[in-house]
């Protein structure tokens, strides 16, 4: 829900966390756009909402207990790539699994960097991430 709010806006990370409710319940589906942006796909976020999302989550994980680091970690990873930094997210990855090797967020994302996979919107001209 979090990556969702951050990489649109308040409505975008309401119906993210509708939808997250929805699955837990029920086993409905997440919508395709949901997924599509988790993806890298779609129309870009705005980079400077990414890059305070970053710092913040960085903050978070430098504060939190051991254990408890993953989650903002994995966040990290993912405003890192979808700021185009694939290396930085891959090395937020691996403290996650030095940490929890089994944090299956962390798997998936780790999944799409290690198969080159990055946004489309990273190669589309615009001003520098």
């Amino acid at each position: 829900m979090a990556i969702a709010q951050w990489a649109t806006d308040l409505l975008g990370g309401k119906r993210a966390y509708s939808a997250q409710m929805a699955f837990a319940t029920s086993g409905e589906m997440v919508p395709d756009e949901l997924g599509r942006l988790f993806l890298g796909q779609g129309p870009g976020p705005d980079p400077e909402r990414l890059r305070v999302a970053l710092s913040a989550v960085r903050a978070a994980a430098a504060r939190a207990p051991r254990a408890s680091r993953p989650a903002p970690l994995t966040a990290a990873a993912w405003l890192a790539w979808a700021l185009g930094r694939a290396t930085h997210a891959g090395h937020y990855l691996d403290l996650v699994r030095e940490i929890d090797p089994g944090y299956s967020l962390a798997a998936l994302l780790e999944t799409m960097i290690g198969s080159a996979l990055l946004p489309e919107w990273a190669f589309r001209r615009g001003p520098a991430r």
